[in-house]
């Protein structure tokens, strides 16, 4: 579910004296991810592909800038379905998204510490 390998890469990019970018990445995608799953929610409502897959974009970057690749997959084929200009099928990804994400978020406040932010 997570890539290790992204996580050691972050961890290792600051010294030890200083606040980890680790802690920095991990934290701001635990607490962004809720807002844009919910933007991509508000956007499907409003049948807004344009903005569908600006906030899914987002994410999707997100996503992989923490090693949740299953989760950056997701994003990637909603970025896609809104670059098409289709909403068809976007609320199951979406919901399955919502769910890995819960996943990915407790997997990653484990590997990285329960104190960080989301």
């Amino acid at each position: 579910m997570i890539n290790s390998k992204v996580l050691e890469a972050l961890r290792q990019l600051a010294p030890q004296s200083r606040p980890g970018v680790l802690d920095r990445v991990v934290g701001a995608f635990l607490k962004d991810a809720p807002q844009r799953l919910q933007a991509i929610e508000a956007a499907i409502r409003k049948a807004d592909p344009v903005a569908m897959g600006r906030e899914a974009h987002a994410l999707f970057s997100a996503s992989g800038n923490v090693g949740a690749e299953s989760m950056a997959g997701l994003c990637r084929e909603i970025e896609m379905l809104g670059r098409s200009g289709s909403i068809e099928g976007a609320e199951e990804l979406l919901r399955s998204a919502v769910k890995l994400y819960a996943r990915v978020a407790a997997t990653l406040r484990e590997l990285c510490g329960p104190a960080l932010v989301g």
